[in-house]
């Protein structure tokens, strides 16, 4: 089987190891610390990853003066069901992608319409976002 990973870190150095050993073939784009930033999405009624992981993690990132945008939606678990919020996170990843591994993205326009989107920290790190 062929796999691939981007940003793999701390996680993927536990990880490809494991999967080239069963005889996968893995391919891995990691990133540096100038190329891009953690976007972290949390819906707050996630019961598998429960928000306070988040928010440690933003926590931690932070106290390493790593930048990180952080955004919560309020009324989602672990997947986006609400077709607004679906909306809301591809628009803010679609720009977060395009700053960082270069492109092109549609302005934010009404893309939040519905949504119940909140840009807790780093909204200035993504194009068009605003905290």
């Amino acid at each position: 089987m062929q796999l691939g990973f981007v940003g793999l870190g701390a996680m993927g150095e536990l990880i490809v190891p494991r999967l080239t050993a069963a005889g996968h073939q893995v391919t891995g784009w990691n990133r540096t610390r100038g190329k891009a930033e953690p976007l972290i999405a949390q819906g707050m009624r996630d019961v598998r990853v429960v928000p306070a992981e988040s928010e440690q993690m933003v926590k931690a990132l932070k106290a390493n003066r790593i930048p990180v945008t952080y955004l919560t939606f309020p009324d989602e678990g672990h997947g986006f069901v609400r077709p607004e919020n679906r909306l809301a996170f591809a628009a803010v990843a679609e720009a977060f992608l395009a700053k960082h591994l270069g492109g092109q993205y549609q302005p934010l326009g009404n893309d939040f319409a519905g949504s119940t989107i909140r840009i807790e920290t780093g909204g200035e790190l993504v194009p068009g976002l605003t905290n």
